[in-house]
């Protein structure tokens, strides 16, 4: 638990109702770890975050645009048969699984010399755009 949920759990008065009484969109009572990105989404009461995503699709970095679309790199160094339109597919597959309703807007390659400890971004990687539909079958949201 972080600072923030130790001491709202001391302000409510104890383990397990450590939410600070806003609307979180959360059953009442949770144990109430609120980061920066938890907050709900409008008119569902819950968010898919950039960390939710990266932490279930086979991606090295996620993004998301002011747009609301979200982009997926994928770092490579030796291609070994692969290219964007494949890792996109695959992609794909992935959300479609976590019942994530999308649509592909574009995909490409990016290719840079090597620079040791430069991020994916910086690097050479595969990119794919995707915009993410409300699904009630996504199983990030539950």
């Amino acid at each position: 638990m972080n600072i923030r949920g130790v001491i709202n759990t001391i302000l409510a008065g104890g383990e397990g109702s450590g939410c600070h009484g806003e609307n979180c969109g959360r059953p009442p009572g949770h144990a109430g770890e609120h980061g920066p990105t938890d907050k709900p989404a409008k008119g569902t009461g819950l968010k898919i975050t950039t960390r939710s995503l990266k932490d279930n699709v086979f991606a090295d970095d996620v993004s998301k645009d002011k747009a609301g679309d979200y982009t997926f790199r994928k770092g490579f160094f030796y291609r070994n048969g692969g290219d964007h339109r494949s890792w996109s597919a695959k992609l794909s597959k992935q959300l479609t699984d976590l019942g994530i309703a999308h649509t592909i807007k574009d995909a490409g390659e990016v290719n840079k010399a090597f620079r040791g400890g430069a991020n994916t971004k910086n690097s050479s990687h595969w990119w794919v755009k995707v915009s993410i539909q409300d699904s009630p079958n996504n199983k990030l949201q539950k």
